[in-house]
């Protein structure tokens, strides 16, 4: 089984608990650790595989999975934001304390913030990068 973005984290936790092996992607750094003090002990059993990875990047990672992490029966996947993700004030993706610098990267390793974006895109630009990747 395979869950992008192990799904904060209420489907990995079903999926393993009904006896599957589970492939998590997720390129958020804090999911990622919080998936690993989470699952220790499915982690340590290689029923789960935790990548920092964003699920578009699964094709190029795929060749380096061991060949018991290839036997995939399924795919479950996730693409929405998790609350952990709104709440985390220093992502700058919440809208509860406006003092916080702009980040909304998802991915800390990511070189440009939202406010970097603010201060070098004209207004059509950014229109255009919001009808880009607004996802709508």
């Amino acid at each position: 089984m395979v869950s992008w973005r192990h799904l904060w984290p209420w489907w990995s936790a079903e999926l393993l608990a009904r006896g599957a092996h589970v492939i998590a992607l997720d390129y958020d750094e804090q999911a990622i650790a919080a998936g690993t003090e989470r699952f220790q002990s499915e982690i340590a059993a290689g029923r789960l595989l935790l990548l920092r990875e964003n699920f578009a990047g699964f094709a190029a990672i795929w060749p380096k999975l061991p060949p018991k992490a290839k036997k995939v029966s399924g795919a479950l996947f996730d693409f929405g934001t998790s609350i952990e993700q709104l709440r985390y004030d220093q992502r700058g993706l919440s809208f509860l304390n406006p003092e916080l610098p702009l980040d909304m990267r998802l991915d800390s390793r990511l070189g440009v913030t939202a406010a970097d974006l603010l201060m070098v895109l004209d207004e059509k630009q950014l229109a255009q990068l919001f009808f880009e990747a607004g996802g709508e």
